[in-house]
């Protein structure tokens, strides 16, 4: 699953070493801004002793608003154990339009219209007293968390790939997502498509887990809403007889 961010007409995309011609505005009896490149530097640190390591040389990515005011990033690393790849969303905003915050997981949201969720974890607080120092203990305990997820993920695609599932059982499934309005007309109409006709070759064996990925395929129609996802994950379980329905 990708990492999008949101860009309109305002944004800007920035290199981490532009970060620096922002710098924060000046502090006040009630308002505690926190730089940007101090908001990225504890993502970097924090991802480090983490002991995860970039997913490639490329894994940073930054988005300055209204002339810098706001910020919104995505780092992307790998897992050395797992091997997974996690995404880290961060936003931070100098105008106090926005609180300065973490997203983790697969799948992450950070755009400048708001709108900001991990699958993993997330976690968003206001400038005041010790904003940055509380920002770096709650960034530690998303990447703990990210960890656990990701184990958890392995887990059930593991239990989804040990599941038979032939083409007409898949019909049903999406019939039933349908019915219970889990997935859109037109994003079961995708999925079908895509479990009809795999794209690609590992999801070409009637499996749990090639049912999931046409149901991901499906949900990449329509707007992206990661509480979709989460349902379609709970639902594709619990169908499974992996978990009982949420």
């Amino acid at each position: 699953m990708s990492d999008p961010m949101s860009h309109d007409h305002d944004d800007r995309m920035v290199s981490p070493a532009e970060l620096v011609k922002y710098p924060a505005p000046p502090r006040t009896a009630t308002y505690t801004p926190v730089a940007h490149t101090d908001v990225l530097d504890v993502v970097l640190n924090r991802a480090r002793c983490a002991g995860l390591r970039p997913a490639d040389d490329e894994f940073v990515g930054l988005i300055l608003a209204k002339n810098g005011r706001r910020m919104f990033g995505t780092a992307r690393y790998i897992h050395t154990v797992e091997g997974r790849v996690i995404t880290l969303g961060f936003r931070n905003s100098y105008d106090k339009s926005t609180s300065i915050g973490i997203a983790t997981g697969q799948t992450v949201m950070v755009c400048s219209n708001m709108m900001f969720s991990g699958r993993d974890a997330t976690f968003m607080r206001r400038h005041t007293g010790n904003a940055l120092v509380e920002f770096g203990e709650r960034v530690a305990k998303a990447l703990a968390k990210s960890r656990v997820e990701a184990a958890a993920l392995d887990r059930d695609v593991a239990a989804l790939t040990a599941k038979a599932c032939s083409l007409d059982d898949g019909y049903g499934v999406m019939g039933r997502a349908l019915g219970h309005r889990i997935t859109t007309p037109t994003q079961t109409n995708e999925a079908m498509r895509a479990w009809r006709e795999p794209r690609h070759e590992a999801h070409q064996t009637r499996n749990g887990w090639a049912l999931y990925n046409a149901f991901t395929q499906g949900l990449k129609h329509g707007e992206m809403e990661l509480a979709r996802y989460a349902k379609v994950h709970r639902f594709l379980l619990a169908e499974a007889g992996l978990r009982q329905a949420a």
